[in-house]
């Protein structure tokens, strides 16, 4: 289980009669990606004033078992300190940064706030910051209400994995040509934007439906894509008219090779709307300058409920086969400690078959 530190009063400035100099006032919870649960254990909260990477002061809270939110007050000595300066949040010793790679998926996810001066209050936006395999920083505003279009999920994790996809199954294929990336279901924008700020001669898509934008628009403008590659943002609502999706596919210029969708199966009402959006994507495709499995898609998700099993199945009634699965557990010290089972992500592989997609076709025809 990966928990979050997350605002539910973002740090705010204020005085008293009681404290000789301001202080920056938090309210925190440690809680699960989808905010139903809260971590059981016990762990020290540090609050840490940075300004061009240099604490300027820190603030330690406990965490206890039974605990939903926790306050965070610090005291700021402006004189010492240069500004703009962030206030970053972490759990026990480490570090204010999380890392991202296959064996460094983070327990805790750290908070940052964007930078700010004494006379401003911080954006009351979080800022999630995580290295990447390439060792680039990346950093993804998310919101602190409850929308989970809004909020980083942990199938994220697998980050590292399809680094190492795309460069297998792309870069070798056809090296030094750009390759079109359409991410569907894009949410915060975290995987779409990590690819783009890993992966060279890439041009990336990140897609949402359109209520969801504000979050990802911020997120892509505060990007920083390698100098070969490039990213995109456009709306796409996956019961869009089959006109609306061809404009797309236009703009990206007729061709994808590789689709990717990440947790994005948690609603399954949505789904058959998913799958059919792929299937008219690769319907629709127009590349011929790769095999013929191209474009492949490539799904990652942390299986929440049984009934997320119909995009499987939907999946396979469209002709696309299952080429390539990876299974890698989410940390969680505590049900380790207590012999339980590790929650996943799963990470599958897809490409269409096309004599299936054929026989589907002549079924449809007789019917």
């Amino acid at each position: 289980m990966v928990y979050y530190i997350r605002f539910l009063q973002p740090p705010r400035w204020k005085s008293d009669k009681t404290r000789r100099t301001p202080f920056l006032s938090s309210l925190l919870t440690l809680t699960t990606d989808l905010g139903d649960d809260f971590y059981p254990g016990e762990v020290t909260i540090r609050a840490t004033l940075v300004s061009e990477t240099n604490p300027h002061a820190v603030e330690e809270v406990k965490w206890k078992p039974g605990c939903r939110c926790v306050r965070v007050n610090m005291e700021v000595n402006a004189s010492r300190c240069s500004w703009p300066a962030s206030l970053a949040f972490a759990v026990n010793d480490l570090p204010l940064v999380n890392h991202l790679g296959h064996q460094d998926i983070p327990e805790f996810v750290n908070a940052w706030t964007a930078p700010f001066t004494l006379d401003d209050d911080p954006d009351p936006r979080m800022v999630r910051r995580f290295t990447l395999p390439t060792g680039d920083v990346l950093n993804i505003y998310e919101e602190n209400g409850d929308s989970i279009a809004r909020h980083i999920w942990w199938a994220m994790a697998h980050l590292p994995f399809l680094h190492d996809f795309y460069s297998h199954h792309h870069l070798r294929l056809a090296p030094g040509r750009t390759h079109q990336i359409l991410e569907l279901g894009s949410g915060c924008g975290t995987v779409g934007i990590g690819v783009a700020q890993s992966n060279a001669h890439c041009s990336v898509w990140v897609t949402d439906h359109p209520d969801a934008m504000e979050t990802l628009s911020h997120n892509v403008m505060h990007s920083s894509p390698m100098p070969c590659s490039k990213l995109n943002m456009e709306p796409l609502d996956w019961n869009c008219s089959d006109a609306e999706l061809l404009t797309l596919l236009d703009s990206i210029g007729g061709s994808v090779d590789l689709i990717i969708v990440s947790e994005c199966i948690y609603n399954p009402d949505s789904i058959p709307a998913l799958v059919n959006t792929i299937q008219r994507i690769v319907d629709n495709n127009t590349t011929g300058r790769l095999p013929k499995e191209i474009p492949s898609i490539y799904m990652a998700t942390k299986v929440r409920h049984p009934s997320e099993a119909v995009f499987f199945d939907l999946m396979a009634e469209a002709g696309f086969n299952i080429t390539e699965r990876v299974t890698t557990n989410l940390p969680d010290t505590l049900r380790k400690a207590n012999g339980l089972p590790l929650e996943k992500v799963d990470i599958y592989s897809f490409v269409r078959n096309h004599e299936a997609v054929r026989e589907l076709k002549s079924v449809k025809k007789l019917k």
